[in-house]
Parts: C-alpha cells; structure tokens; sequence
C-alpha cells in the first residue's frame, strides 16, 4: 500500500497528465468533428467579422439592380404597384436596356412561378410573352438567366424536374472525393411553365440560415436527387469564367477556366460558401430600377445627356436584378446588419470569390491539434510552476496569445481557427490540474 503510495506521489503527474489528455481527446475530438460547439462558434465568427475584420475593396465586375424603395414610389404613381408588369416595364426597360451594354451576363435574384394574367380569359398575357420573347432573344446567346427555388417541406415526396429544366439547370460534378454533407430538399419552385419551357440558364435564388436565423454562407451548389444544380453565384462565375469540369475535393469546389485556370472555392461542411462580410455595402455598383427606367427612356430619345445610367456602365458586367425594399420582405439577418436585403447576401459571395476574400475553415484535425497541445502546455504550466500568481499570469498570458493570434490570421489570411472549443478545453484542464495538485497534497 505504501508503495503504490510512493509510486502514485512520484509519477502521478505523468499518470495524470497521459490519461487526461486521453480522456479529454476523447471527449474534445468527436465534439470538433460533430459540430458540437457550431453555435459558440459561429457567434464568435461574429463578433470577428462585426469588429476584427478589415474594409476591403468590392469587386467592380458586379452591377446590382436594386428594385428599392425609391423606385416603388416614383413608378407607382405612373406603372402602379409592385408586381410590375414583366413586359413592358422589366423585359423591355430593363433586360433590353442592359442588353445594349454587353454585360457577361444578367441574373434575376427574384423568381416568376407564376402567370402574369390581368384578364383571366387569357392563358398567356401580353406581358409574359414579351418576357419570354426577351428570354429566347437572349437566352440563345446564354446571356440571361432565371431565378428558382429550392424548398424543404414535410413529407418524403419528391418530386422530378422537368426534363426541359434539367437539361439547362444540372451540372456534372464528380464529388467522387468530397467531404460535404449537402442540404437535403424535396421541393422546388420553378419559373412558369412557358418561360421555363423557354430558358436555357436557370439558377437558384437561395440563401440558408442556420438554426440561430443568421446567414452566414451562401449555397453555390444545390443537390437534389443526386443531381447538382447551381445558385445564383455560381452561374454568374460560370459566365465570368467559361467554368467546366466540377469536382469537389474534400471541401473544395474546383473548376477549370476556360484560359486553362482553376478556380477554387472553400466550401463548408455542408456545401456553402462562408461569407465574408468585409465590404462597406455602400461601395458596390448599384443602380435603382427607377434609374435605368428613366435612362431607357431617354435613349430611346437618343437624349444621351439625359440618360442617368450609360449602357457602357454594364459592358462585360455580372448585372443581378434584384429586391432591396423593406415592404417586400426579402431580408436576412447577419452579424453586419439586424436586416440586410437578400440579394446582398449573393453579393457579397460573389464579390468574395471574385476580389479572393475568402473565408477558409481549418481543417478538423488541425483544429483537434492545436487543441490536444494547448490542453498540455496548461498542464506542463499546471504542474512545473510552483507560484500560484506565475502560474495563472501564464496561462491567462497564453488564453491571450492565442485569441490575438486566431484574431490576426482571421483578419489578415481569412482563416478560422475554432475558439470556443480550445478555450474550453483550456479552462476544464485548468481547474481538473488544480483538482489533481489539491488530492496530491492531501495525499502527500
């Protein structure tokens, strides 16, 4: 008894310190790959990108079409209220204007699931057959592209695509290597069926929350019975770019360029792109509705001083047309703004992987290893620094270190290191190492 006692007082603390880091692996890794500490995490991420992060500068390939407040109340008075009629108003004052300048592409952030039927008599107006005019026009050219949704409702059934739709809304993508676990959905909201029937671009308009109602990331690809389907900003980069040959190598979305690049975009656990929100929302090309309505007008006059938004504005530009109006309801919340417009979100995507501000999650492992190694430097201060005062001053000094150094590689290499779950594990091997040192004297 007295030497298991001798030997226990003379190696305890190797015994101690091997079995903690054991059991506290053994705890700490599964909670880092299960995502059990997501919610600290994600409201540390934050407070980063709210208060650490830079103002860096938008990308200036992107034109946004915001159908605001503003443009509501100048053209109700002469147009009427929101929706607007498609043919007249958006194809002819907006698509065609736009059209003149050459963009790369032009994107609809808002979906037309339904007829634009004023006299019920008609099966189809007036205004959606310019609309679908406009989009063979320019859609032949893949100039144009049209919003859908995807939906997760109750029920197991789910339904097929229509095959006009799959045949110009699936990519291939060989995710043979991935590491993504894709949102599932079982529902989708398509164009109606004449300007489906007539697109030869389509895209999803989503944005995800997660379960606190925050969004912060943005889906780029949409898997839907094993099928990929694109969102708004990767069809924008696929016209910016000539993308081909999808694959997804752990959690990277690769693709050729048609000038023999690559383009590769981090992507998070679940096939997202994590948003970094690191650009006054001021800077971006934004031009309202009301404006390029009016500039139409007048360069159909060949008025052009009085035009407000030159054609040349748009030349090889990504134009996306989109909702910024606060009665229309299309907002989200972020940790930059309580109720941001939607369209931002994509924005805000786009402009990220375009200027390369991306946001890169660590890999698990290195996240699981500057934990394992941070829990034993607090046991080595823990057992081999006798002062009580040195002691906590060195391990407050290290707790500091590491938050300022996880707050610098984030602001200036856009990496993210888990914090919530090392400090965690910091704090429980502090107070078990003070339990430890308390039974040992009493044992002693």
């Amino acid at each position: 008894m007295i030497r298991n006692r001798n030997f226990w007082i003379k190696h305890g603390k190797i015994l101690f310190g091997v079995s903690f880091l054991v059991i506290i692996s053994a705890f700490f890794v599964p909670a880092a790959l299960f995502g059990l500490f997501d919610s600290w995490e994600n409201r540390l991420i934050d407070l980063r990108s709210a208060c650490f992060n830079r103002k860096l500068p938008v990308s200036k390939d992107i034109v946004f079409i915001a159908i605001d407040k503003n443009s509501l109340k100048v053209l109700g008075r002469t147009i009427g209220q929101w929706p607007w009629p498609r043919g007249d108003y958006i194809a002819h004052r907006i698509i065609d204007y736009v059209m003149t300048g050459q963009p790369s592409i032009v994107l609809f952030d808002i979906a037309f699931p339904e007829k634009y039927t004023k006299r019920p008599e008609q099966e189809i107006s007036e205004q959606d057959n310019i609309l679908i005019a406009a989009t063979i026009n320019y859609g032949a050219g893949f100039k144009l592209s049209h919003g859908m949704e995807f939906h997760k409702t109750k029920g197991s059934y789910t339904p097929d695509f229509p095959l006009t739709s799959e045949v110009n809304f699936e990519i291939k993508v060989n995710d043979s290597l991935s590491n993504v676990a894709f949102t599932k959905y079982n529902d989708y909201l398509l164009p109606f069926y004449e300007l489906n029937s007539s697109s030869t671009l389509i895209h999803s308009i989503n944005h995800e929350n997660d379960t606190d109602g925050f969004c912060r990331s943005d889906p780029l690809l949409f898997k839907y019975k094993r099928k990929f389907y694109p969102g708004i900003v990767l069809r924008a980069l696929e016209a910016r770019f000539g993308l081909s040959g999808y694959r997804i190598n752990g959690k990277t979305l690769k693709a050729g360029k048609k000038d023999d690049g690559v383009l590769s975009i981090p992507l998070t656990k679940n096939g997202s792109y994590r948003l970094n929100f690191c650009y006054d929302l001021n800077e971006f090309n934004v031009y309202t509705a009301a404006a390029i309505m009016a500039s139409s007008r007048e360069y159909d006059k060949k008025d052009m001083d009085s035009v407000l938004v030159q054609p040349d504005e748009f030349k090889n530009k990504i134009v996306i047309i989109g909702t910024t109006a606060a009665r229309l309801k299309n907002t989200v919340r972020t940790s930059v703004m309580p109720e941001l417009p939607d369209s931002y979100i994509h924005l805000t995507a786009l402009s990220n992987i375009l200027m390369g501000h991306n946001l890169v999650e660590l890999p698990a492992y290195v996240n699981i290893m500057i934990l394992i190694l941070s829990a034993a430097s607090v046991l080595l201060v823990s057992f081999f620094v006798k002062n009580p005062v040195g002691k906590n001053a060195v391990i407050f000094l290290y707790c500091l270190v590491f938050i300022l150094v996880s707050l610098l590689v984030f602001r200036y290499l856009g990496l993210l290191v888990e914090i919530s779950i090392t400090l965690t594990a910091i704090t429980v091997t502090y107070f078990c190492s003070l339990l430890f040192s308390y039974l040992k004297r009493k044992m002693g």
